[in-house]
């Protein structure tokens, strides 16, 4: 259940590039480095019910087979506590919704 919880989203100068490090189920810490271009943006998933979940769900395009299903557990970012170094870069990449 708690594998792929994110702990830092890093994105490029130019907001081309993501990287997204996380723990996967064995604990390790994994980085995972990808264009922006391939984030599913948050307004485009169904309702995650932000406001009462501890954490969304995150996906990329590339995740997604052709019959909607997802091959990889989506990253979970956790919403309760958390910093935002640059709001207008997370908009960017990541939608409006938190």
């Amino acid at each position: 259940m708690f594998s792929r919880v994110v702990g830092a989203i890093l994105i490029s100068p130019d907001a081309e590039t993501v990287c997204i490090s996380f723990v996967d189920n064995k604990g390790d810490r994994q980085d995972d480095l990808f264009p922006v271009r391939d984030l599913v943006p948050l307004e485009d998933l169904p309702s995650q019910k932000f406001f009462t979940s501890y954490y969304i769900k995150i996906y990329r395009y590339t995740d997604i087979d052709e019959e909607g299903e997802t091959r990889y557990e989506p990253y979970k970012l956790f919403i309760q506590n958390y910093d935002i170094m640059d709001e207008k870069k997370f908009m960017e990449a990541f939608g409006s919704l938190l």
